[in-house]
């Protein structure tokens, strides 16, 4: 603690980036250069997107400040806390002279969960045939010749590794489900 009464609450960290970060991002940048072909002209056709995790009435982790011990109602050092909250996920994008309306995901509801699960067994059911061929073959082609060794003999199974479509649980982002079928999931276009 200083004479002044001020201490350190947290700092903020940042990820860095390591040799190999920095030589993939130089490689890029030299790749999409002036040199390269890429003038104003070329940029203007790309499309850059991006999304974000927005969470309204609340803060995403803890938030620190410099404070004196006296100072612990002043406005610019309170976070409001709010009986719940909101959560969603943001997306949107833009171009040279274009920006996208955003889009947001909301929350799945149950009816949505469900409509998802009984939409992939759906899927999953119309392509196991076909990803059992697929899994034989492979599996046969890495077993020739290895008739004299014992073990359990492979049996398929549906998986993620075999071609099964899989949703994975996780907290209710955007995954690779909502991005290819957004009508099954409740998403709003602002």
């Amino acid at each position: 603690m200083t004479a002044e009464g001020y201490r350190s609450y947290k700092r903020t960290f940042k990820p860095g980036l390591n040799k190999e970060n920095r030589k993939s991002r130089l490689q890029w940048c030299e790749e999409h250069s002036e040199e390269n072909g890429w003038n104003l002209e070329r940029w203007k056709n790309v499309i850059w997107t991006d999304e974000t995790s927005v969470q309204l009435r609340s803060v995403r982790g803890r938030r620190r400040v410099w404070r004196k011990p006296d100072e612990e109602f002043i406005k610019d050092v309170i976070t409001e806390r709010w009986k719940g909250f909101s959560e969603f996920m943001w997306w949107s994008a833009f171009s040279w002279d274009f920006k996208s309306p955003p889009h947001i995901w909301e929350p799945e509801t149950a009816a949505e969960k469900e409509a998802a699960r009984v939409d992939l067994a759906a899927r999953n059911t119309s392509r196991i045939e076909q990803d059992e061929i697929n899994w034989r073959m492979a599996t046969g082609m890495r077993r020739m010749g290895l008739r004299g060794i014992g073990g359990v003999r492979p049996t398929f199974r549906h998986t993620e590794e075999t071609g099964a479509y899989v949703r994975k649980a996780g907290r209710g982002g955007i995954d690779w489900y909502k991005y290819y079928y957004p009508d099954l999931i409740l998403m709003h276009t602002y």
